[in-house]
């Protein structure tokens, strides 16, 4: 089988999916518009891949005016199209790579949906949502992430004909450690970027609260990923700042496991959400959970099983989440044995890829 994929060659969902699908024996090439992750081309050494990037700034908050400009791409497109000879290509995120499934011409293309290229992208204009509705309306099936995605397709654009396949999670890399981190008190982490969608004031205004009223309590907040809001965020802290409150930046993907294995509870009080990747990757580890009520955040989490949902996106409620662990210690364990087994039974990568490979051969046996 030959699949043509259009997606972020930097992102780590990228990086998962191609890796997945050579290990399956699949043939691929990559189409992305930045650059292809080093770490993608390194570990797929023994299963080579063709990959073409023309190195085209892209942003998901792009008007449809400069995502436009891929027009000039269409010839190259096609010309790599034509010498791969595909049985499909997989468009992965619909507002960009969608369009240039669309505008290249080929038959059949599908794709999956993450999240603001339905979320945000439409709302936009009007121009922007019918250019969407025809990606989306011409592909011969549309995948999303979770539950929360397919109603927005179905409520607020019309498509009603999705299929769920989850990013999933490879546990033999987010697993726990075999010989546990020796660690006094309890550390919370957060893996966001710091944006105001999602959430980390909420979680460091909470931590404040408890600090102040529990001094003795050896507790901390690890802060992992970088944003706009870094500087307001560092102030939130005040006198916590690299005490109790630690703003670690950027950390590479693959490093986020060290990080979470140093941890106990990861918070994620997103404003809005279309999945969850980073509570499950932290299950998986067996680290307990607390989320917002959120979009796809609920589907990620069993409620006073794997973590806590919280009632209300609130300082207080998020506050009170977190308490329940500081007085509840032995609950965290719990949680987060309980959570690695969810993942492993529902949201394990090579059960999704192999549901992906499963879609593939229904489509190709149809045409």
């Amino acid at each position: 089988m030959k699949v043509f994929i259009l997606a972020d060659g930097n992102s780590a969902h990228t990086k998962k999916w191609v890796l997945s699908l050579l290990e399956e024996g699949v043939d691929i090439f990559l189409f992305s518009l930045g650059t292809i992750s080093e770490e993608l081309i390194h570990e797929s050494a023994d299963k080579a891949f063709d990959f073409y990037s023309p190195s085209v700034e892209v942003s998901s908050q792009q008007s449809l005016l400069k995502k436009l400009r891929y027009l000039k791409l269409i010839p190259s497109l096609k010309k790599k199209i034509k010498e791969f000879s595909p049985d499909l290509v997989h468009a992965h995120y619909a507002s960009s790579y969608g369009l240039l499934a669309l505008l290249a011409g080929f038959k059949p293309y599908v794709v999956s949906i993450w999240g603001s290229d339905v979320m945000v992208f439409p709302k936009k204009n009007k121009i922007a949502k019918s250019t969407i509705i025809k990606v989306l309306k011409n592909a011969k099936q549309l995948y999303v992430t979770s539950k929360y995605l397919a109603e927005i397709c179905a409520s607020e654009l019309q498509f009603k004909n999705t299929i769920q396949i989850p990013f999933g999670i490879d546990t033999s890399v987010f697993k726990p450690e075999t010989i546990p981190t020796k660690t006094e008190g309890i550390k919370f982490v957060i893996a966001k970027s710091l944006t105001e969608t999602y959430g980390i004031d909420i979680a460091i205004k909470a931590f404040v609260a408890i600090k102040m009223k529990y001094p003795e309590e050896s507790i901390s907040l690890t802060i992992l990923g970088d944003g706009p809001k870094r500087k307001d965020y560092e102030e939130l802290a005040e006198k916590e700042l690299d005490k109790s409150i630690f703003f670690k930046g950027k950390v590479a993907h693959e490093d986020i496991v060290n990080y979470l294995n140093q941890s106990q509870v990861l918070i994620n009080c997103s404003r809005n959400e279309s999945f969850g990747v980073s509570v499950l990757e932290a299950s998986s580890c067996a680290l307990a959970v607390i989320v917002s009520n959120r979009g796809g955040l609920e589907e990620t989490v069993q409620h006073q099983k794997t973590g806590i949902i919280l009632n209300k996106l609130t300082v207080d409620d998020c506050q009170k989440a977190m308490e329940f662990y500081i007085k509840n210690t032995a609950q965290i364990k719990l949680h987060g044995d309980a959570g690695r087994k969810f993942v492993q039974k529902n949201y394990e990568q090579s059960q999704q890829v192999q549901k992906q490979i499963n879609e593939y051969k229904v489509i190709l046996n149809k045409e």
